[in-house]
This record gives C-alpha cells, sequence and structure tokens, in this order.
C-alpha cells in the first residue's frame, strides 16, 4: 500500500487531513491529524467523546529508517480504528434518528388520540336524549345496583409508567 492510499483510508466522509513533518536533530516527527466537519446539531455527552476519539491524531517520532518502515503499518492500523468508530458514529446517529421518530410517532398518535376523544365527546354531548338507551331503561332497584357493583375496594391511585408525555414507556 502506498503512501496516499494509506493517507486517503484515514480520512472519514467530508474530512480533512492535516500531515505534517518535522525534524529535531536526527529525529523526526510526523502528525497526522483528521479535520472533522462540524457536527450538525448539539451532541450529548457520549457523542463528544466518540468524536474526541476520531479526532485524535497519529503522532509518530523516529529516524528516517525507523519511520519508513513503520509509517505505512501505522497509518493502516490509525485507519482502521478510525473506520470502526466512524461505524460506531453511524450506528449511533441511525438509532439516534430512529428514536427522534419513534417519539414524533407516539407525539402525533397521542394528539389524533386526544382529538378523536374530544371529538366524540363533543358528540355525544349534542346528541338528542332521545337516543339515550338510559332514557328507555327500566329503573333498577338498589338491591340490583349491589348484587351488578363489584365489591368495594380500598381507592388505589393509578400507577403511571412514566411521568414524560413523550416517552415510548
Amino acid at each position: 500500500m502506498s503512501l496516499f492510499s494509506s493517507l486517503a483510508a484515514v480520512l472519514g466522509l467530508e474530512e480533512r487531513l492535516r500531515f505534517e513533518i518535522s525534524g529535531a536533530g536526527s529525529a523526526l516527527t510526523v502528525l497526522v491529524q483528521p479535520l472533522l466537519k462540524t457536527p450538525p446539531s448539539p451532541l450529548n455527552d457520549e457523542q463528544q467523546r466518540l468524536r474526541a476519539a476520531l479526532a485524535h491524531p497519529l503522532c509518530l517520532t523516529g529516524t528516517l529508517e525507523h519511520l519508513e518502515t513503520e509509517l505505512l503499518s501505522a497509518l493502516t492500523r490509525y485507519g482502521e480504528q478510525r473506520q470502526r468508530l466512524q461505524a460506531l458514529v453511524t450506528e449511533w446517529e441511525t438509532l439516534d434518528e430512529a428514536v427522534r421518530q419513534a417519539q414524533q410517532t407516539v407525539h402525533q398518535k397521542r394528539q389524533k388520540a386526544a382529538t378523536s376523544v374530544s371529538g366524540c365527546k363533543a358528540s355525544s354531548s349534542s346528541g338528542d336524549a332521545a337516543d339515550d338507551p338510559r332514557r328507555h331503561a327500566p329503573a333498577a332497584s338498589a338491591e340490583d345496583d349491589e348484587a351488578a357493583s363489584p365489591p368495594a375496594t380500598p381507592a388505589t391511585p393509578a400507577l403511571s409508567l412514566t411521568a414524560n408525555p413523550d416517552s415510548l414507556f
């Protein structure tokens, strides 16, 4: 593999790469620094850590002979590590988008349900009293009410799985 092929393998989508060589005496230092694109939105802590790992530079110092033998293999390993990290970032973004879409769907369904419930209440309250089946039913005695109703239980508040109305759980 050539130097430029190795450098190209280090690059991610829409990224740039800074490649610097400096010398001090008989030693050379090679710095390979990825320059990442601007993130599309505010990042949470995990996304910031992944981004920092993707921006981590490769820095090698050694003699000319040492760098000639080690640079290509170091670039190859560095490129493979960055590709694995980029795959994690892509997976994270995909999961994030799926969660956003699911939350949006839940929100829309709740709005539809609230609209249909309020529509049903409005139509039933505006209905004709003659259509009320309870109006034509015979009056029930107190004994019938006791037999039909379940035994009294202590009142317990309804349990809510979550306090957040946009939660999926």
